[in-house]
């Protein structure tokens, strides 16, 4: 179902982050993209009612005709929304503001991004397009590319250069093998390409790992063979800085620079398919840098960050830009939780039960004829229950601060709480979504802002009073 430029669906449902906003458009246009064009879609918000409504510009917007059936015609990001002043109509007293906002297709994240040294041989194109995509953060779930299950599985060879560690001969390290940087040939080949990056990474190289596994796409082997290269470094680097005195039955020798050792895999990647000779070497990508330009009398400094602020807001506010920072998926949503962590710690929730009914529990537990380690562990549960959830003493705390959350809003929290912790429970990870993360850390800055604002209103009201403020 298309609609040209200036055209609107006859009915649509229109949701930002999860929200309806239907009943907020005051206009809609659609325009298809042609060729390399990204889609867009313009709308006006009447800004009267969005003043109760709590949206957020990072939310993903969707455009689906609800009639006759529903059919997306536009999944997308907003560009800008700026409030605009609107020439009042004779029969309207006073302005009105409107605000404009424009969206592009998700295909912007491939703007946003710029890809790394690549050099490639033998290639197909739809295992090229998924490379592009996967450097651009695009979602796994949202690739539909033709003939990419018509990829023969086989053999890969992922090799990529290490920094702070050397090896004397081939050893194995759980499913990766190590090798010494002179006495392998890779060196000679990333030199074919002439690309000074690649030359940088093999001169910095003091040794190479190298990962074999099967697979249809390079892009999983990519991952796969990574990830357990870093792995294994992992586990060498535990092993450096384990102080231990006697390992494996005999004395060993400690050295304090050894421990404080870094070993790490350099930014250079090597995937090769054994049987069809398919080829790719790459570095990361990074994301096009922005500058923001501050104005001394704006609104970037509403509301302002209080001179004094506690100490689990200052770790609240490190742990976000640590989740704002470039790095794997699960550690800034590890990172986003810390945040939200330290952010619950000033909730002060009700108790759900008085001191008496917890007591009487106790002494109910006391009577029953149970094992000795189990009655214990009873009684401390039973003392437990009147410590909230984090998600209650998060909404307790927005709801203080007037941050708000919204009943969507928490449920992406808790999404991304769940891929956080679906790993520590034995299960398989869920598939990452960057802009879920993006739209996360746009909800929590709005409640950062908010403890902000209230800190400073209790600080105030203090002073006024004559009281200390808590340390903590």
């Amino acid at each position: 179902m298309a609609h040209k430029k200036g055209t609107s669906p006859p009915t649509a449902v229109i949701t930002l982050g999860g929200r309806d906003i239907s009943h907020l458009v005051q206009n809609l246009q659609t325009k298809h993209g042609v060729g390399a064009e990204l889609g867009e879609a313009t709308l006006a918000l009447d800004a009267a009612k969005l003043v109760t409504e709590q949206l957020d510009w990072q939310g993903e917007l969707i455009i689906e005709a609800s009639e006759p059936t529903r059919v997306r015609l536009f999944t997308g990001v907003v560009e800008d929304a700026l409030p605009v002043h609107v020439t009042p109509t004779p029969a309207v007293a006073g302005t009105t503001v409107s605000y404009a906002v424009r969206c592009v297709g998700q295909g912007v994240i491939l703007r946003e991004s710029r890809l790394g040294a690549t050099a490639h041989v033998g290639m197909p194109a739809a295992d090229v397009l998924h490379l592009i995509l996967q450097q651009a953060n695009w979602p796994r779930d949202r690739r539909e590319i033709q003939g990419d299950g018509d990829l023969p599985l086989e053999t890969f060879e992922v090799i990529a250069p290490l920094e702070g560690v050397t090896v004397a001969s081939p050893q194995t390290v759980g499913q990766v093998r190590l090798h010494p940087k002179d006495e392998f040939g890779i060196t000679e080949e990333l030199a074919h390409f002439d690309l000074p990056t690649f030359t940088t990474m093999a001169e910095r190289a003091s040794a190479w790992a190298v990962v074999h596994l099967e697979s249809r796409l390079t892009v999983d082997a990519l991952d796969a063979g990574t990830s357990r290269i870093d792995v294994a470094l992992a586990w060498l680097g535990s092993r450096a800085q384990d102080g231990t005195i006697i390992r494996a039955g005999n004395f060993w020798p400690y050295r304090r620079n050894i421990a404080n050792a870094t070993m790490q895999r350099l930014p250079l990647t090597y995937c090769r398919g054994i049987a069809t000779g398919r080829l790719w070497i790459t570095t990361p990508g990074v994301e096009e840098p922005a500058t923001v330009n501050l104005t001394t009398h704006g609104l970037w400094s509403a509301p302002p960050l209080p001179r004094s602020i506690d100490p689990a807001h200052e770790y609240a506010l490190l742990a976000w830009a640590r989740a704002k920072a470039p790095g794997p998926f699960e550690r800034r949503v590890q990172a986003l939780w810390d945040c939200l962590e330290y952010y619950g710690a000033a909730a002060r929730v009700p108790h759900f039960y008085t001191p008496e009914q917890v007591e009487a529990l106790v002494d109910a537990i006391a009577t029953v004829d149970l094992p000795p380690d189990l009655a214990p562990r009873a009684i401390e549960g039973v003392r437990k229950l009147n410590d909230p959830p984090l998600m209650v003493k998060i909404r307790h705390v927005a709801e203080a601060d007037g941050g708000g959350l919204s009943v969507e809003e928490g449920k992406l929290l808790q999404r991304l709480r769940r891929a956080r912790n679906d790993v520590s429970h034995g299960k398989a990870p869920a598939p990452e979504r960057a802009e879920d993360l993006r739209h996360a850390l746009s909800i929590v800055a709005r409640l950062l802002a908010a403890r902000g604002v209230g800190a400073h209103r209790r600080h105030r009201s203090n002073d006024r009073q004559g009281v200390s403020p808590p340390s903590g």
